[in-house]
């Protein structure tokens, strides 16, 4: 395992990996500890983890100022460069008013981050000798640590904390208020990615009525679904919507038996796609429907072995694939009989056991990107899972709606294979049949010269 330290800048990233290299830790050397997280993953991979350390931000910015000062717009400038930003570099003077090193986005890159796990940790406790935060990072690595407190470590620079201008330290509160907020909302916080990718699962609290699955396949309770029907129907905010367009069509009857229903929703997803410029899955992406919500309180089926199996085969089969995109939301039914409402323990459930779930699978390809795909619009994420080219289905209906649509796909584009491999083999045949008459003209025109040659020569 790898560790990072990354840094918004001077905030002691080069003492501890000094400390770390002397514990012989596979620690990532500078100046790659500014890096932003995609920018990480591409140049060390995934299997990195990732010590965030951050300062009391007005001491960040005025060590910036000192250096700038002492050293002049040499040091500046490489610092614009190590930060990723050199763009920024024409703006340094304005520092104080700005956040020209972007140094904000920086830290929440990595508090919002996909791939690693990320354990922030402060300056001023790392190194002037705060117990728990020096406990709490040796437990992070594995291996005890031990930070010197050095007494004589003190402020350098020539712009001393008490002489600092009022008006500087208000500009330094105004323009980096969010980082600052952050620097003091915790003491450590360890980041975890599967908590990550669990936060950006949208809760949909009640969905009463936009159930593509049983409204399209025509499963469950009669008397329910023509009431569902009726509101989406009437309802204006479903105007453009593919199951609004589906039941008017299948109301008029341009749609009745099974292949038109799904060449017709095919056709709306794709031009859904294109209308709403939707992003397509790579071709090297599995999606998996993950089914969440009001399932957890009566399915046995509910974030399965046999789902997870179903994964983790399909990823030692494919080695090619380097993302797995998890396409879920919390759907809660809200039926009048409360059957399928929301309730905060079943809630507690999904994202305990979902936790879990998530974990042994990023343990098992740690070199797997893994993301999440949730909207509170249901159509776009019912449109990227039908046009993913690898997808693992759930349970119920929604997921087995998409796997007949993809499947019908495929049936589709091998007969278009097959067709164009007809007309392809026609061709040929027609291009060696012409070339067949060619050739005969050819040598009948050479059998009459040398008839008339032999002739003229008996003559």
């Amino acid at each position: 395992m790898k560790y990072a330290v990354i840094t918004i800048g001077r905030s002691g990233s080069s003492e501890l990996i000094n400390i770390l290299n002397k514990l012989n830790i596979d620690v990532i050397p500078k100046p790659s500890n500014h890096l932003y997280p995609n920018q990480l993953k591409q140049k060390f991979g995934l299997e990195i983890k990732v010590i965030f350390l951050i300062r009391n931000i007005p001491d960040v910015i005025y060590s910036i100022k000192n250096r700038e000062l002492d050293y002049g717009k040499k040091w500046i400038k490489n610092h614009y460069n190590n930060l990723n930003v050199p763009q920024n570099f024409s703006s340094h003077d304005q520092i104080f008013e700005k956040d020209t090193l972007e140094l904000t986005k920086l830290c929440f890159s990595y508090l919002h981050n996909q791939f690693y796990d990320v354990l922030f940790l402060k300056y001023e406790d790392l190194f002037y000798n705060n117990e728990k935060t020096i406990n709490k990072l040796s437990e992070f690595i594995g291996t005890p640590i031990i930070v010197p407190y050095n007494k004589k470590n003190k402020w350098r620079g020539s712009i001393k904390p008490e002489n600092r201008v009022d008006n500087n330290i208000d500009k330094i509160y105004k323009s980096y208020e969010k980082l600052i907020n952050f620097y003091n909302s915790f003491e450590i916080k360890l980041v975890n990615r599967v908590d990550n990718l669990i936060n950006r699962i949208i809760l949909l609290k009640s969905n009463k009525d936009y159930r593509l699955g049983n409204l399209i396949l025509e499963i469950g309770i009669h008397n329910i679904r023509e009431q569902s029907i009726n509101n989406i129907i009437k309802n204006k905010d479903y105007d453009g919507s593919i199951l609004k367009n589906f039941l008017i069509n299948l109301g008029n009857g341009t749609i009745s038996n099974k292949n038109e229903k799904l060449k017709f929703l095919l056709q709306q997803v794709q031009n859904y796609t294109k209308n709403n410029n939707l992003k397509k899955p790579l071709t090297n992406e599995l999606v998996v429907h993950l089914r969440l919500g009001d399932v957890a309180k009566f399915s046995k089926k509910f974030l399965s072995d046999k789902l997870k199996d179903k994964i983790f085969n399909y990823l030692e089969k494919y080695d090619k694939i380097k993302k797995v995109t998890f396409c879920t939301a919390y759907h809660y039914g809200d039926r009048d009989d409360g059957v399928y409402s929301f309730d905060d323990d079943v809630h507690k459930i999904n994202k305990s056991k979902l936790r879990f779930f998530l974990n042994d699978i990023l343990n098992k390809f740690p070199n797997t990107v893994f993301d999440i795909k949730s909207n509170s619009n249901i159509d776009i994420d019912f449109c990227y899972m039908i046009n993913a080219t690898h997808f693992i289905q759930d349970f119920g209906t929604f997921t087995s709606l998409i796997k007949k649509i993809i499947n019908f796909k495929k049936e589709l584009n091998i007969k278009a294979k097959n067709f164009k491999k007809v007309i392809n083999a026609k061709k040929a045949r027609n291009a060696k049949k012409a070339k067949n008459v060619k050739k005969a003209k050819f040598n009948n025109k050479l059998q009459k010269k040398r008839f008339k040659l032999k002739k003229g020569i008996k003559k």
